[in-house]
């Protein structure tokens, strides 16, 4: 029985297609995504009104629209957010495993309180799929946010890790650096956006969440090596599950998971104006 790949939206699978298609990077793909380009067409990646258009140069005095492409998005960027980059780049397979998980999680949870779920096998099934999910998707976090405040893992935390590459550690070592660099991330994040700035005004990034994530270790060890103890009887079972099911769910609806750095603020009207049917000059190869 082949495995169902997960469905992502075509307006997510667009973009991806479009980075892959033309060699973009993620960061170049976000700056177009909140500029709310277009990756299916040529002359609406930027819906420029003629005039503006025309207008707007380079620091050179070059005009944008014979820039390159890469080079266009960046400009365009620049002078709609005063940024050179997104303050946090985070790839789109990244940000849909997050919302995948969030939308599983809350089925999960709905169907065993429902008791659709009436054998044990099925739901430790599912237990450890989103105990695995959540994993991996820390791992990713971390390493965003290690990236992000500008943390070498090599040099300031593989030695504590019993030197494994980063990919290699496991989720109470993930935890653990967390938990090390705490201070550190909480001190950066406040530092490079105002909104997170008021998010983590009164408390660090993990300090309040610790208690949750090793409760969540302790259940994931139970269920992978002492699976008797997890699921002695069908009470017990839908119990511990429950319990892991909506710790996980509180943890991807907490700051570290939902602050502005890990969402993508797609625009649903274009920071520029409609072309009112003029016709621009050629661009540059879409995204």
């Amino acid at each position: 029985m082949t495995k169902k790949k997960k469905k992502i939206p075509d307006k997510v699978q667009n973009w991806i297609d479009a980075r892959k298609k033309y060699h973009r990077t993620h960061s170049q793909v976000q700056m177009a995504r909140e500029l709310s380009m277009n990756p299916k067409q040529d002359g609406s990646l930027a819906n420029l009104q003629l005039r503006d258009y025309l207008l707007l140069n380079n620091h050179d005095g070059t005009p944008l629209w014979k820039l390159p492409l890469p080079e266009f998005i960046e400009n365009c960027y620049y002078k709609r957010f005063k940024r050179n980059q997104p303050v946090f780049v985070i790839s789109i397979e990244e940000e849909e495993a997050i919302n995948h998980l969030r939308q599983h999680i809350e089925r999960w949870i709905r169907e065993i309180n429902k008791h659709t779920i009436l054998r044990s096998t099925l739901g430790i099934g599912i237990a450890s799929k989103a105990v695995n999910s959540f994993e991996k998707i820390l791992r990713n976090v971390l390493v965003i946010y290690l990236n992000y405040c500008g943390i070498d893992y090599e040099s300031e935390l593989q030695g504590d890790m019993d030197g494994k590459v980063i990919d290699k550690i496991t989720m109470g070592q993930v935890v653990q650096c967390f938990i090390k660099m705490d201070k550190r991330l909480t001190v950066c994040c406040r530092s490079k956006s105002k909104s997170t700035q008021e998010l983590l005004k009164n408390r660090r990034l993990i300090k309040p969440i610790q208690k949750n994530l090793h409760r969540i270790i302790d259940l994931r060890n139970i269920l992978h090596h002492h699976l008797q103890q997890f699921a002695p009887d069908e009470q017990t079972f839908a119990s511990n599950t429950l319990e892991l099911l909506s710790l996980i769910q509180d943890l991807l609806d907490d700051t570290l998971f939902k602050n502005e750095l890990l969402k993508v603020q797609e625009h649903k009207k274009s920071v520029f104006q409609k072309n009112n049917g003029l016709t621009y000059p050629n661009l540059p190869n879409p995204i």
